[in-house]
């Protein structure tokens, strides 16, 4: 059975997510004493107590902006792609694998291949970035998803796969590398499915 996949295992993707962990830890361990703190203290000195609700929420919102880039970064960054036919059904997984010690499916789809109406790939889109790598900034834009390929199938049903971009912070023009290389991978998926199609369809 052939398989063709994509190994989302960038170095500077892990070290930013290792950040994004560690920022993560210090929110939830030791910076919520400090606001804690910070907020009995305005409490106790009578000042507007709006002002602990404003501290509270960005700190609720550093929490979850953290979280949700940790998660978008495991799960199109340091992933596995990879789709396969089996049993007449084209079979497309995302798979985060933690150093061999558990194994995570982000996502499973299964469509009957003669369902599958469309393949095309997706034009390369410049991403939209501030003119800034400063950190309060940048931290907002990584991890940004990118998928390239869309499959139609069924009643105008549609998914795209194949996260290709590493990250969008490094550059604003597709490279000729990449773009030869997307390239390849969409036509190996197409074949794929065209070439099952045909089979089951002559019998």
């Amino acid at each position: 059975m052939k398989k063709i996949e994509i190994k989302h295992d960038y170095w500077f993707g892990a070290f930013v997510l290792t950040v994004f962990l560690l920022i993560l830890i210090y929110s939830f361990f030791f910076e919520l004493s400090t606001v804690e703190l910070l907020v009995a203290m305005i409490n106790e000195r009578n000042i507007l107590k709006p002002f602990s609700i404003v501290i509270l929420s960005i700190h609720g919102g550093l929490l979850y902006m953290t979280t949700l880039k940790l998660y978008i970064g495991l799960n199109y960054y340091n992933s596995t792609e990879r789709c396969y036919i089996e049993d007449n059904n084209f079979i497309y997984e995302r798979i985060c694998y933690f150093w061999g010690i558990y194994t995570h499916v982000f996502e499973q789809k299964t469509i009957p291949v003669l369902k599958i109406e469309n393949i095309e790939l997706i034009p390369y889109k410049e991403p939209f970035l501030p003119n800034t790598y400063r950190i309060p900034v940048w931290y907002f834009f990584a991890f940004t998803p990118y998928q390239r390929i869309l499959i139609e199938y069924g009643k105008g049903e549609q998914f795209k796969i194949w996260n290709f971009r590493k990250m969008s912070n490094f550059w604003r023009e597709e490279k000729k590398k990449d773009k030869e290389l997307i390239q390849k991978y969409y036509m190996d998926i197409k074949t794929m499915i065209d070439e099952k199609k045909k089979e089951l369809e002559n019998g």
